[in-house]
């Protein structure tokens, strides 16, 4: 869904400077006066645009400027001033700022270091800044990392596309990001489940900006459905043709594509595997469970996946992430086929990698749209809700959800209507308020979209304006 947005961010550059509050990590000072007193103290300035209404940038707050080495670098190496959204499009413009949270790093003579356009840890924002420090650039540093690490990683090498795209290379950019999607992730496929986030995030850094975005991939989807009509495509370009029909809005094509396959006797076990992989998602919505087992060994397949990321300690947040929102989905089909055991097995497997809000948030969620919900799917619902302190309305809808589909309904109208308080933007208050209301005339919750971690939200103004979707914004 794309929408125009409306908001506008404004910061006020008159007498009283920039509004903040109580923070003393931030400038009252107009970015002239920023800049002025970098030059004197021999720093950067650092400019955090940001909104209220968009929930990396409260994360941002709530982890990465609370930590003290964060802190410490900031208030040590830069003038930092703090934009709120309200009013002002100017700054935007002369900044060029199409999401939020973006983050820019100048020299005192005004001159861009660099930016980051996306929430960040503690830890990649302190490697960044390093790196900026000595002024390098997004690209100069992400090309360090590949001479570093293994050139031929999709992970990797999409730190690149997203360099290119940040500082306008938008050719650059998109050549990287189908090198990652149709060779890198054929290189690399135990990484195949975060496929799906690298297309995401191309088409969220290149739609609007990159004109020949759409005919390209026209193109590169027709020359791969050739190859996987005539039977000569291999598994990883399966997966890359049904991200491309997505991208397209065209699923039922690859859907149609595996009927044809799967009834095909001559098809291959490993290409009907990648086919179910593929069209996952809608095999799920209809909930063809028998058929996924059919073609598919469901705990081989989780085996597969978790087998791919390193122990606990070891693993980079990228691999944890794999692991948190790919193995869910078989979650699903073993609940569904009503193989309880094996389906504790999964969750209890994935907790131990991941004991964090998302894994119990997303296990509550896949066992909510299997169509049989337990009470041990409530019980991953309230521990979300309790590690997110109540405050994520993604996890209060989906406890409500739980609770009223398990009988609990008071429970669910007092959980549902918890969310309506403290819902912030259309996208939250239009869930939780649909979800109450069915609660409430008893009818069935259906299942929607669940909401989904966005890296940026859109900001006003340029040419970005339309790049996110599921986005906070007000429309």
């Amino acid at each position: 869904m794309k929408c125009r947005m409306l908001l506008v961010v404004a910061v006020w550059l008159g007498a009283a400077g920039l509004s903040l509050g109580e923070d003393k990590l931030y400038r009252d000072l107009s970015v002239d006066e920023a800049k002025a007193l970098a030059g004197k103290e021999k720093k950067l300035v650092f400019i955090d645009f940001y909104a209220d209404w968009c929930q990396p940038c409260r994360m941002l707050e709530a982890t990465t400027f609370k930590d003290p080495k964060v802190v410490e670098w900031i208030g040590k190496n830069t003038v930092a001033l703090k934009v709120n959204g309200d009013n002002n499009p100017k700054l935007i413009d002369q900044f060029k700022v199409v999401s939020f949270p973006t983050l820019v790093f100048l020299k005192p003579d005004g001159t861009e270091i660099d930016r980051l356009i996306t929430y960040v840890s503690a830890e990649d924002f302190l490697e960044a800044a390093a790196g900026i420090a000595e002024g390098k650039d997004a690209i100069a540093r992400a090309k360090e990392k590949i001479a570093k690490a293994d050139a031929t990683n999709p992970l990797v090498r999409k730190e690149l596309a997203f360099a290119y795209a940040t500082k306008g290379q938008y050719k650059m950019a998109f050549d990287e990001y189908v090198w990652c999607l149709e060779q890198g992730f054929a290189r690399h496929p135990r990484l195949s489940a975060m496929r799906g986030v690298v297309a995401s995030e191309m088409m969220m850094m290149l739609s609007g900006v990159y004109p020949a975005l759409m005919d390209e991939l026209s193109a590169r989807r027709d020359s791969v459905r050739k190859r996987v009509e005539e039977g000569a495509a291999e598994v990883n370009e399966v997966m890359t043709l049904a991200l491309y029909d997505e991208i397209f809005r065209e699923p039922d094509r690859t859907l149609a594509l595996y009927e044809k396959k799967r009834a095909d006797a001559r098809t291959p076990a490993a290409v009907r595997a990648a086919f179910t992989e593929a069209v996952l998602p809608m095999l799920l919505n209809a909930r063809r469970y028998q058929d996924i087992a059919a073609d598919l060994d469901v705990m081989a397949t989780v085996d597969r996946i978790l087998a791919s990321v390193p122990a606990k300690d070891a693993a980079s947040p990228e691999e944890r992430l794999m692991a948190v929102f790919a193995v869910p989905a078989y979650y699903q089909v073993l609940a569904g086929l009503g193989r309880t055991e094996d389906a504790a097995k999964v969750a209890a497997r994935l907790i131990e990698l991941a004991d964090q809000a998302e894994t119990y948030g997303v296990l509550a969620w896949n066992g909510y749209l299997s169509g049989k919900p337990t009470p041990a799917d409530l019980e991953y619902a309230r521990k979300a809700d309790q590690l997110t302190e109540g405050k994520d309305i993604g996890v209060i809808d989906t406890l409500a959800r739980l609770q009223h589909a398990l009988g609990k309904k008071e429970e669910a109208i007092q959980t549902a209507e918890r969310g309506v308080k403290i819902a912030t933007g259309w996208q939250e208050q239009a869930l939780i308020e649909e979800t109450l209301a069915d609660i409430k005339a008893d009818r069935p919750v259906h299942p929607g979209p669940a909401l989904q971690p966005v890296t940026t939200q859109p900001a006003p103004g340029g040419s970005g304006e339309d790049r996110a979707s599921g986005s906070d914004a007000a429309p």
